[in-house]
Protein backbone atom coordinates (compact mmCIF):
# COMPACT_ATOMS: atom_id res chain seq x y z
CA UNK A 1 0.00 0.00 0.00
CA UNK A 2 1.29 3.48 -0.58
CA UNK A 3 0.78 7.03 1.25
CA UNK A 4 -2.46 8.79 0.57
CA UNK A 5 -1.57 12.16 0.25
CA UNK A 6 -4.36 14.94 0.45
CA UNK A 7 -5.03 18.07 -1.03
CA UNK A 8 -2.51 20.93 0.45
CA UNK A 9 -4.16 23.66 2.66
CA UNK A 10 -3.19 26.84 2.95
CA UNK A 11 -3.18 29.51 5.09
CA UNK A 12 -1.10 32.85 5.77
CA UNK A 13 1.63 31.26 3.67
CA UNK A 14 1.67 28.33 6.17
CA UNK A 15 0.93 24.91 4.29
CA UNK A 16 -0.55 21.79 5.80
CA UNK A 17 -0.23 18.36 3.86
CA UNK A 18 -2.02 14.71 5.28
CA UNK A 19 -0.95 11.74 4.06
CA UNK A 20 -2.55 8.22 5.58
CA UNK A 21 -1.64 4.75 5.37
CA UNK A 22 -2.83 1.65 6.26
CA UNK A 23 -1.36 0.14 9.93
CA UNK A 24 -1.18 -3.22 11.18
CA UNK A 25 1.39 -2.71 13.94
CA UNK A 26 2.54 -0.46 15.89
CA UNK A 27 6.40 -1.05 15.44
CA UNK A 28 5.84 -0.27 11.90
CA UNK A 29 5.72 3.49 12.35
CA UNK A 30 9.23 4.49 12.11
CA UNK A 31 10.00 2.64 9.15
CA UNK A 32 6.96 3.95 7.44
CA UNK A 33 7.78 7.67 8.53
CA UNK A 34 11.39 6.99 7.51
CA UNK A 35 10.25 5.85 4.27
CA UNK A 36 8.11 8.97 4.00
CA UNK A 37 10.88 11.41 4.27
CA UNK A 38 13.28 9.61 2.26
CA UNK A 39 10.23 9.29 -0.47
CA UNK A 40 10.12 13.08 -0.27
CA UNK A 41 12.65 15.59 0.54
CA UNK A 42 10.22 18.59 0.87
CA UNK A 43 8.73 17.03 4.06
CA UNK A 44 12.47 17.13 5.33
CA UNK A 45 12.68 20.52 5.29
CA UNK A 46 9.30 21.04 6.84
CA UNK A 47 8.74 22.92 10.15
CA UNK A 48 6.76 20.19 11.34
CA UNK A 49 7.20 16.66 9.53
CA UNK A 50 4.85 14.03 11.66
CA UNK A 51 2.25 15.57 13.43
CA UNK A 52 0.51 12.07 13.68
CA UNK A 53 -2.30 10.05 14.93
CA UNK A 54 -2.42 6.29 14.67
CA UNK A 55 -5.15 3.44 15.94
CA UNK A 56 -5.26 0.02 15.53
CA UNK A 57 -7.90 -2.72 16.77
CA UNK A 58 -6.68 -6.11 18.48
CA UNK A 59 -8.53 -9.65 17.56
CA UNK A 60 -9.76 -8.94 20.78
CA UNK A 61 -11.16 -5.83 20.23
CA UNK A 62 -8.99 -3.71 21.99
CA UNK A 63 -7.85 -0.50 20.85
CA UNK A 64 -4.20 0.30 20.69
CA UNK A 65 -3.83 4.41 19.71
CA UNK A 66 -1.24 6.91 19.56
CA UNK A 67 -0.14 10.04 18.63
CA UNK A 68 2.57 13.00 18.14
CA UNK A 69 2.66 16.57 18.63
CA UNK A 70 5.84 16.44 15.83
CA UNK A 71 6.89 19.63 17.31
CA UNK A 72 3.20 21.39 16.67
CA UNK A 73 1.87 21.42 20.41
CA UNK A 74 -1.72 19.73 20.69
CA UNK A 75 -1.71 18.85 17.12
CA UNK A 76 -1.54 14.98 17.69
CA UNK A 77 -4.32 15.14 19.90
CA UNK A 78 -6.60 17.11 17.03
CA UNK A 79 -5.49 14.27 14.96
CA UNK A 80 -6.35 11.48 17.46
CA UNK A 81 -9.65 12.51 18.33
CA UNK A 82 -10.71 12.60 15.02
CA UNK A 83 -10.13 9.05 14.32
CA UNK A 84 -11.93 8.14 17.73
CA UNK A 85 -14.59 10.18 16.81
CA UNK A 86 -14.96 8.46 13.29
CA UNK A 87 -14.01 5.13 14.83
CA UNK A 88 -11.46 4.42 12.79
CA UNK A 89 -8.58 1.52 12.77
CA UNK A 90 -5.76 0.34 10.96
CA UNK A 91 -4.50 3.92 10.21
CA UNK A 92 -1.72 5.93 10.34
CA UNK A 93 -2.08 9.32 10.11
CA UNK A 94 0.32 11.95 9.35
CA UNK A 95 0.23 15.65 8.92
CA UNK A 96 3.25 18.22 7.48
CA UNK A 97 3.40 21.50 7.95
CA UNK A 98 5.35 24.57 6.59
CA UNK A 99 5.48 27.44 8.66
CA UNK A 100 4.46 30.31 6.70
CA UNK A 101 5.90 32.78 8.42
CA UNK A 102 2.87 34.46 10.55
CA UNK A 103 1.57 33.06 13.33
CA UNK A 104 -1.58 31.35 12.93
CA UNK A 105 -2.57 30.83 16.67
CA UNK A 106 -5.45 27.74 17.23
CA UNK A 107 -6.92 28.45 13.24
CA UNK A 108 -4.22 26.25 12.89
CA UNK A 109 -5.90 23.41 14.61
CA UNK A 110 -8.40 24.52 12.34
CA UNK A 111 -5.95 23.71 9.01
CA UNK A 112 -4.73 21.00 10.78
CA UNK A 113 -7.85 19.02 10.91
CA UNK A 114 -9.24 20.28 7.65
CA UNK A 115 -6.05 18.63 5.67
CA UNK A 116 -6.75 15.59 7.65
CA UNK A 117 -10.50 15.30 6.91
CA UNK A 118 -9.57 16.10 3.04
CA UNK A 119 -7.32 12.84 2.94
CA UNK A 120 -9.33 10.45 5.07
CA UNK A 121 -12.03 11.39 2.42
CA UNK A 122 -9.71 10.96 -0.43
CA UNK A 123 -8.83 7.59 1.07
CA UNK A 124 -12.57 6.96 1.48
CA UNK A 125 -11.94 5.71 5.25
CA UNK A 126 -14.59 8.49 5.76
Amino acid sequence: MIWIVGEEVIDRKSRFVARCHSLEHEKDIPTLLTELVNSNKKISKATHPHILAWRLQNKNGNIQQGSQDGGEKGGGPVLLSLLEKNNLTGILLVVTRWHGGTQLGSARFRDISKAALNVLKLGKYI
